[in-house]
């Protein structure tokens, strides 16, 4: 009964610690500016089946791709055994799922199962750790953080495999029926115990019980607060992507007066999903490693726009600025100077990572997105926030002014004279709408490039 209390009490202080934090997460989101993405749920969820379970982008970059998916992979076979675990602290240890007991048909084939991909999830740990502590590659950077994570998952493993080699010492010495085949790897380690008095092999099956317990409860609560939050957002975030036709941004509305808008340079601008992606950043660096900016010396740093604006977002106070406006039902209005609302700061002139010469820097080429695993989606946000910088504070590099003079005296950003822009239709038959006006179901805007470049 002591015991069933205990676990009760270290389940209710976890919960309570990771509510905490994750409905804060989730109000700052449900704060944002609204936008569509359950259309096509069937497509969604092939994604996330080809993309998040099957991590297929990961095994473009094979060392780290492969050492990932053998955790990840490790802890989806893992997670009943978690959730069984969680059960048994307040109901008893004799719980067990229906014919999911170590001794039932459908438990034996998957205690087998586990404890190989305990054995993958080690040595996926010990290849990270190698790859971080030996390697140091350039990405991902140094950080205590994913070694701190790392050294739970390997600490809960090890201690589920301390357990389990406890439990067959137990069955073989009190008879009870159990299926040998299904403990190939703790059956192994039970027989360094042979030598244990009982009440040796007792105290240790208890010690590593409760261990197991606290460690998972502990790296649950702890993961709202950490930078691997993605662990929890990352698959979402897959589910979420944008199915839109890639490379299409989005529109500006210049039209309606009330919904008029002008880039971003403020949490405030930005939708929800924009805090989702931000969350789910693995801050593993494949998005900068492929960036040409990046890589041609520009000061343009994918990874570092999620990290700043998650920051900005969450550790600044951005997020409880929008989550209390949103419960009092105010509008953010900009102050009467122009700078933004009270309570958020201006993006582009207090972020390294937005600051306009790195944004500037981006040839909205993809190749971030791309190479992203949970599918962030950056190019759209730095358009919005070169937007702003262009529409309203009229800031941009000297290089653009030309191709803009360009654009407003010839509606072409090489400056050759508009009255030409139809030349290339004079040798083929082609109908002009200046040579008949009438409705149309469809037109085909050649473009500025098809119009006046030979090739």
């Amino acid at each position: 009964m002591v015991s069933k209390i205990a676990a009760i009490v270290i389940l209710a202080i976890a919960a309570f610690f990771f509510l905490r934090k994750a409905s804060r997460l989730f109000a700052y989101v449900k704060a944002a500016k609204p936008i569509d993405r359950f259309e096509n749920p069937m497509a969604r969820i092939q994604a996330v089946l080809i993309y998040a379970i099957g991590q297929k982008r990961l095994f473009q970059k094979g060392y780290g791709g492969i050492l990932h998916s053998m955790i990840f992979w490790g802890f989806c076979v893992l997670s009943l055994a978690n959730l069984t675990l969680l059960i048994r602290g307040p109901v008893g240890r004799q719980f067990n799922f229906p014919f999911l007991a170590p001794y039932e048909v459908l438990g034996a084939p998957y205690n087998m199962v586990k404890e190989f991909f305990i054995c993958l999830v080690l040595l996926g740990v010990t290849m990270a750790f190698f790859r971080r502590l030996v390697l140091k590659p350039r990405f991902p950077e140094p950080s205590m953080d994913a070694l701190f994570i790392l050294s739970m998952i390997g600490s809960l493993m090890a201690v589920e495999l301390l357990y389990g080699a406890a439990e067959v010492q137990h069955f073989q010495r009190t008879g009870e029926e159990y299926f040998s085949w299904a403990f190939p790897v703790t059956g192994l380690i039970s027989s360094a115990m042979n030598g244990m008095s009982q009440e040796a092999l007792n105290t240790l099956q208890n010690v590593a019980w409760w261990i197991n317990y606290v460690l998972v409860l502990a790296f649950g609560a702890y993961l709202p607060y950490s930078k691997h939050l993605h662990v929890i957002t990352g698959i979402p975030n897959v589910y979420f992507q944008n199915r839109r036709p890639y490379g299409e941004l989005r529109k500006l509305e210049l039209e309606d007066e009330e919904k008029m808008e002008f880039g971003a340079s403020h949490l405030g601008d930005f939708d929800w999903k924009r805090f989702h992606d931000w969350y789910s950043c693995t801050e593993c660096g494949r998005c900068t490693s492929m960036c040409p900016a990046f890589n041609s010396g520009k000061p343009l740093h994918p990874k570092k726009i999620s990290e700043q604006l998650r920051e900005e977002l969450v550790e600044h106070g951005g997020g409880e600025v929008l989550a209390l406006a949103m419960r009092n039902g105010a509008k953010l209005v900009a102050q009467e100077d122009g700078s933004p609302p009270e309570g958020l700061r201006h993006l582009q002139n207090n972020l390294s990572a937005v600051s306009e010469e790195a944004l500037f820097s981006c040839t909205t080429c993809r190749a971030c997105e791309q190479a992203c695993p949970v599918f962030i989606e950056y190019v759209q946000e730095i358009v919005d926030m070169r937007r702003h910088l262009v529409q309203v504070e009229g800031r941009f590099p000297e290089e653009v002014q030309r191709a803009f003079t360009n654009m407003e005296n010839n509606s072409n950003p090489w400056g050759i004279g508009f009255a030409t822009r139809g030349d290339w239709a004079k040798e083929f038959d082609v109908q002009l709408m200046s040579e008949d006006p009438g409705e149309l179901d469809m037109l085909f805007w050649v473009g500025c490039a098809g119009s006046f470049d030979d090739r």
